[in-house]
């Protein structure tokens, strides 16, 4: 506090201090030290990530409309493309429709289908795809969160984790909301073979997927048994 500070040394301080506050939780202080400062912080990638940061925060404590800002800010800050990415995938996440919800949900989804057809987005199509079924999935409509689950798993490059989230949620799908245990077991199976076993999702993945195996066992079972008895009383 005793030192006269220039306006590059008052960013860095500002990118010190707002790390230890993240450290210990303290977001909403952490977005007070960033609005503060963020005129001084140098460097665009500095500065990208920094609205990032205040992005995700905004987001997490369901602060949409300032949210949806900081990732917009992002997109227009000349720095790494996988960081623009991800702000566009976080803007599609925070969407609000101002005109109503179908309405919106429409907007939301072509926004996601342009970035699908943008040459630099080859490599993230997964991801992309992943958003559209998440999209469907909220209004209910299964089938085509199914569909666009599948054209995550198919369209998966390098993002081992992606592809196994996908083949996870697809499992979800046909397990808890269509009761279908025999499509569960399969994705279930491959969720379990993708997924990392560090990764927070494993436990369940684990042992609905031993558990439906256990279960497909017996379905087999007495369909074998069922087609047996059936050809015992044929002459």
């Amino acid at each position: 506090n005793n030192m006269e500070l220039n306006k590059r040394q008052k960013g860095e301080k500002a990118l010190i201090q707002a790390q230890v506050l993240l450290d210990e939780g303290e977001y909403d202080e952490v977005v007070r030290v960033l609005n503060r400062h963020k005129k001084n912080i140098k460097g665009k990638n500095n500065r990208a990530r920094v609205y990032y940061l205040m992005g995700q925060i905004y987001s997490n404590q369901g602060n949409y409309p300032r949210a949806y800002e900081a990732f917009k800010k992002v997109t227009k800050i000349n720095t790494d493309y996988e960081l623009i990415f991800n702000a566009k995938l976080n803007i599609a996440r925070n969407f609000i429709a101002e005109d109503g919800e179908s309405e919106g949900t429409s907007k939301l989804v072509r926004y996601l289908k342009k970035m699908l057809r943008d040459e630099k987005n080859i490599d993230y199509q997964d991801q992309i795809y992943y958003e559209i079924a998440m999209v469907y999935y909220k209004q209910n409509n299964f089938i085509a969160s199914i569909e666009n689950l599948k054209s995550s798993i198919q369209n998966s490059t390098d993002n081992q984790r992606q592809k196994a989230i996908s083949y996870y949620k697809t499992g979800q799908i046909y397990f808890y909301d269509l009761k279908d245990f025999t499509n569960a077991g399969l994705y279930f199976d491959s969720a379990s073979t993708s997924i990392n076993q560090d990764a927070p999702e494993y436990a369940e993945i684990s042992a609905i997927s031993n558990t439906l195996k256990e279960y497909l066992g017996y379905v087999k079972t007495i369909s074998t048994n069922d087609s047996l008895l059936a050809s015992s009383k044929l002459s």
